[in-house]
């Protein structure tokens, strides 16, 4: 827990020393300000960083703000303050992302993961009589789906990777008509989690079908059935990890093509 006003003041004091502040931190003021109402949280100010700790399940996840990473042996500082793994992300381009994860490996950050950002303007949401699979019902989800969302996600996703959405994130995004369920006999085939982004934007949040019904084209019939509730958008964005083929290969069908911005994910090793 940390005043927020005082992390905000501590933000704009190192701007004033250097324009040029490198941060992970894209979080929105209201996930902000919640973070800093949780006991759990942890956070360092020194005079050139900012750093905080977010507990999420079982690790903690690290934003920082930092004007010289030169300095970055200071972090160290928060890091003993717990015995749970520590996930970071630094997001960019490859020639940026390579110094910043050089200074991070001196302070026993080791890389983890690598994803890329795809985009498209418009979502290919056509399909063949071929792709049809009767016996699923597709279907805007309903707040009775919570739970079984909640048990997929966490059996079928990397925690360290995927920023998982709570139950009260997932109930905001059903309200608004952002999830949908694949089921056949009532039970849970797969999901498709979106967000809006910006006026006229869409980001494919999640995506996962049950083991038990891969390789039968459903991923690519769910998410043409989300989609196609906002095919009017005009921009949709996603994250796909680089060795994760069959993912690229759904999004790719989809109209996707990938960018060069990448996000690398890092893990605290304690040795």
């Amino acid at each position: 827990m940390f005043d927020i006003d005082l992390f905000y003041a501590k933000i704009n004091g190192l701007k004033k020393k250097n324009r040029h502040i490198l941060t992970n931190n894209f979080l929105s003021r209201n996930e902000l300000f919640e973070i800093s109402q949780d006991v759990n949280s942890l956070i360092l100010m020194q005079e050139s960083l900012v750093a905080v700790l977010v507990k999420e399940r079982t690790f903690y996840r690290l934003y920082f703000h930092s004007n010289d990473l030169g300095n970055i042996q200071e972090i160290k500082v928060v890091l003993d303050c717990t015995n749970l793994p520590i996930i970071l992300e630094l997001v960019g381009k490859m020639e940026q992302l390579d110094l910043q994860e050089e200074y991070f490996n001196k302070v026993c950050f080791r890389r983890y993961s690598i994803l890329s950002r795809w985009r498209t303007n418009k979502i290919d949401i056509s399909y063949n009589a071929k792709d049809t699979l009767k016996r699923f019902q597709f279907s805007v989800a309903k707040m009775n789906n919570v739970l079984a969302i909640e048990q997929c996600f966490s059996i079928e996703f990397d925690h360290w990777i995927s920023h998982l959405p709570n139950t009260k994130k997932l109930e905001y995004l059903i309200n608004n008509n952002l999830i949908f369920v694949a089921t056949e006999e009532e039970k849970l085939a797969a999901v498709v989690c979106l967000e809006n982004i910006g006026i006229n934007g869409k980001y494919l949040y999640q995506i996962v079908v049950d083991k038990k019904y891969r390789h039968q084209g459903l991923g690519k019939m769910i998410a043409k059935f989300a989609f196609s509730y906002y095919e009017n958008d005009s921009n949709y964005t996603s994250w796909v990890e680089d060795t994760n083929s069959s993912s690229q290969n759904l999004h790719f069908q989809l109209g996707f093509r990938r960018e060069d911005l990448k996000t690398i994910i890092l893990k605290y090793d304690r040795g």
